[in-house]
């Protein structure tokens, strides 16, 4: 298994250097140590840690809390805060960035290795986008991928409208204009100020969140991106404005878009309605995966848009094969139906694989019905229940730090215990009976069930065993 490359921002050259031994005794690579925030946000783009460990007071204009949102918003890679400072307003400014973990000096070796190990096992779930939590945009994005006789437009409070000069244009919306429609709004809701306000966007912007990566043949001295892609970001920005949404009373471009001097590069926006809905909400948002925007959006069709529907959803959905496949406009194959039940179970087992959702399982089914005459209709009404993956709203909080660290202590969950044993190849028998808890017990656990005080421990043990 290959190493984990962790990147440390400490200011203290001893303290820095005796970190740099720790890590390096448990196994882990050390690829650079930075003394201020400047420095740190450099090498984690040269560096591409797995990993930071960043303390909060360091030197330079930028402490470590602001350090860490921007390496987390240019590269997204998780932050581990070690440092010997706990009050309370630096937990508040620190709980806000999200880090995968705190761990307070001094410290013991075990202790931090068990940190970063949890940390690391949560990567597959990293990183985690932003994006309005509301039932009217996600409606929106299903509403974008819909067929034009779909009933799903009559759900939407803001229709969608379509000058009839753009028709030929209109018709291409897929689900890369959607994807296109959540960076510009998830880049917005980050940076915006007030309703009205417009962000800077290029082209190579929406191709980095997509994962895309720059090509040796790309435009530039050192290569790049192709402009063949720039272009096909450009052509979706372009229909996104040409959209109309509203009513008899009002009525506006989906997107306000303003080119620049540069070549794909614009100044950018939602439409006044939906950035006054995103602000009437305090911003409020739901955690989205950035793995979303990276599916295929022709390949990973069913991927794309279950996952994207999911992550409006409580924390638990019950649901069935038919009810989700109506509400986000997918195929059933009547010739070849085993392929449609077959292509919607693949959706799932890789959601689940990349952390999107916890677990997902029919509720009493009847497999012995598959392949007799009519089972297509029996095995659409299958109650489905799925457990999300940290799918939560964030925004104003009240309660205090203290009580969210002790609240998240008392629930803590261990789903990434799944990434470990897929990881070490082992399955989830062995583990269970290596941390001495039933298979049945195991399973509970790494959907993200409660666990007891007693059943935390021993999975402790069991974790830095591993390390």
């Amino acid at each position: 298994m290959t190493k984990a490359n962790i990147l440390i921002v400490e200011d203290e050259s001893i303290v820095a250097e005796d970190i740099r031994f720790s890590l390096e005794s448990l196994g882990y690579e050390v690829c650079e140590i930075c003394a201020s925030g400047e420095e740190a946000i450099k090498a984690a783009g040269k560096y591409q840690p797995d990993l930071v460990l960043m303390d909060i007071k360091i030197r330079g204009s930028l402490d470590g809390i602001e350090t860490s949102k921007r390496i987390w918003d240019q590269y997204s890679i998780p932050i581990i805060y070690l440092t010997a400072h706990s009050d309370q307003a630096t937990l508040e400014r620190a709980k806000w960035t999200r880090p995968f973990g705190y761990v307070l000096k001094p410290f013991e070796e075990r202790e931090l290795g068990v940190t970063v190990e949890i940390a690391l096992s949560k990567r597959p779930l990293a990183p985690k986008l932003e994006l309005p939590a509301l039932e009217s945009y996600s409606e929106l994005q299903q509403l974008l991928t819909a067929d034009a006789e779909s009933e799903s437009a009559n759900k939407l409070s803001i229709q969608l409208t379509q000058p009839q000069n753009t028709a030929s244009q209109t018709a291409e919306q897929d689900d890369l204009m959607v994807d296109i429609l959540d960076i510009v709004t998830l880049i917005w809701v980050q940076q915006s100020e007030r309703p009205d306000s417009l962000i800077s966007l290029t082209a190579d912007d929406c191709l980095a969140y997509r994962g895309l990566k720059q090509q040796k043949s790309g435009s530039g001295a050192r290569g790049g991106y192709e402009d063949r892609w720039r272009r096909e970001i450009a052509n979706r920005l372009e229909q996104l404005a040409l959209i109309q949404i509203g009513d008899q009373t009002r009525s506006e471009s989906l997107i306000r878009l303003s080119p620049t001097d540069s070549a794909y590069s614009w100044q950018l926006g939602p439409a006044l309605m939906l950035a006054e809905s995103f602000y009437a909400q305090n911003k409020r948002t739901v955690l989205f995966s950035k793995r979303l925007l990276e599916y295929d959006p022709y390949r990973q069709k069913w991927e794309k848009r279950l996952g994207r529907w999911l992550s409006f959803q409580a924390a638990t959905l019950k649901s069935s094969p038919a009810d989700l496949i109506e509400t986000l406009n997918l195929p059933i194959d009547h010739k070849n139906p085993l392929r449609t039940k077959e292509r919607f179970e693949l959706a799932l087992d890789t959601l689940q694989r990349d952390g999107i959702i916890s677990s997902w399982q029919y509720l009493n089914p009847e497999p012995s019905i598959i392949g007799k005459r009519g089972w297509l209709n029996l095995w659409l009404s299958w109650p489905l229940n799925i457990a999300l993956s940290q799918t939560q709203t964030t925004g104003q909080s009240s309660d205090t730090p203290s009580r969210a660290i002790a609240s998240s202590e008392r629930h803590r969950s261990f789903g990434f215990i799944k990434h470990i044993r897929a990881e070490r190849e082992l399955s989830q028998a062995e583990v269970a009976a290596a941390i001495g808890v039933t298979q049945a017990q195991l399973s509970r656990i790494e959907a993200g069930g409660r666990v007891q005080p007693a059943t935390v421990a021993k999975i402790k043990t069991w974790i830095l065993e591993q390390l």
